[in-house]
């Protein structure tokens, strides 16, 4: 067997006869898993000259895992991974002999982490902010949550780990928010003194 295998690298190598794998069969692996929960895809195809094979994965988020070790033609391979961020995404499967002809991308396994069927009904996280919080406004992006304290202060939650990450002053009592479409400004009702107070990027000569 050792011996034909060497035989069938030399044929192609002298011929130029780089023939790929076949595109690998769509991953197999679960379809709904949490944020960072570890999720096992596993994939097969066969070579035309019964050459060795080696598989990588695109994981759909602009990650993918490197090439596996080179096993039989035939032999299905399986790797994990896990998202840090909830969306969908589709899960594909490439695959390369050891001569390096590489495979067409497969088709894609859709997974959804993070989101679950229905509507949140349980509490996951208590955010301690300023004094009384009123209103809460979510940037566009979802990265960032601002809560208008009746304090005078307009704290910012990082969604992502629910940390509190500024405490703006304003000076005044504010009680509403509202933030442009474009995440760039947000802005504060201050009743007391009969204005709005713009939020946006700090500004250097």
């Amino acid at each position: 067997m050792h011996r034909l295998l060497i035989a069938a690298i030399v044929l192609a190598l002298v011929t130029g006869c780089q023939v790929p794998p076949a595109t690998p069969e769509p991953p197999n692996g679960p379809s709904r898993a949490g944020i960072g929960d570890t999720c096992l895809f596993t994939t097969v195809t066969t070579d035309p000259l019964n050459l060795p094979i080696a598989y990588r994965f695109d994981w759909g988020n602009g990650s993918g895992s490197g090439w596996s070790q080179f096993m039989p033609s035939g032999l299905a391979v399986s790797m994990s991974y896990a998202w840090p961020r909830p969306g969908s995404f589709q899960v594909r499967a490439q695959a390369k002999n050891i001569i390096g002809a590489t495979s067409e991308w497969s088709a894609g396994h859709p997974i959804t982490i993070g989101t679950q069927a229905g509507y949140p009904d349980s509490v996951v996280a208590t955010v301690p902010v300023g004094y009384a919080p009123f209103s809460l406004c979510l940037l566009p992006n979802g990265e960032f949550l601002y809560v208008c304290n009746r304090n005078g202060t307009v704290s910012v939650v990082r969604t992502s780990d629910n940390t509190v990450v500024g405490a703006i002053e304003l000076g005044t009592i504010s009680d509403h928010l509202a933030i442009h479409p474009s995440g760039g400004f947000v802005y504060v009702t201050c009743p007391e003194i009969n204005s709005v107070k713009v939020l946006g990027y700090r500004r250097h000569p």
